[in-house]
């Protein structure tokens, strides 16, 4: 085999890859999400008692963010990370598990999972580009 056709078939095989990944991200996240949701019914008002920024390692900000509710008569504190900043004592909606009250979600937590679709296909689209590419490049 020659080197051009072994990295044609590579350049193939790296787009075949690629579009597993895009579709295993979007279902796999998708479905998370969607279990979430299923459990997360009981509606809440959550108060932010604490926000930091921190920073990932692409130095995008990412927020730290408290929200401490109550269900029954007890205090229950949950973390999230936001790219929005919060401020302390802004009262904020949130669903949780009626079973596992720590368990809660953001109201509009069902707006991610169109997120997950377009980020999966993005990715689809890029693997059968490198497809495309390896098979109709006339340069191997």
């Amino acid at each position: 085999m020659s080197l051009g056709r072994l990295i044609k078939t590579v350049r193939i095989i790296c787009g075949a890859i690629t579009i597993i990944v895009g579709i295993v991200f979007a279902l796999v996240f998708t479905n998370k999400t969607q279990k979430l949701i299923d459990r997360c019914t009981e509606p809440a008002v959550a108060t932010v008692s604490s926000c930091s920024e921190a920073y990932r390692q692409d130095n995008d900000p990412v927020y730290k963010t408290a929200l401490d509710y109550e269900v029954n008569g007890k205090l229950y504190r949950h973390w999230i990370e936001s790219s929005s900043e919060y401020t302390v004592g802004e009262k904020v909606n949130i669903k949780y598990d009626p079973d596992e009250p720590l368990v809660c979600i953001l109201n509009g937590a069902e707006r991610m999972k169109p997120v997950h679709y377009i980020f999966g296909g993005v990715i689809i689209v890029a693997g059968i580009a490198m497809i495309l590419t390896a098979v109709f490049s006339k340069k191997y």
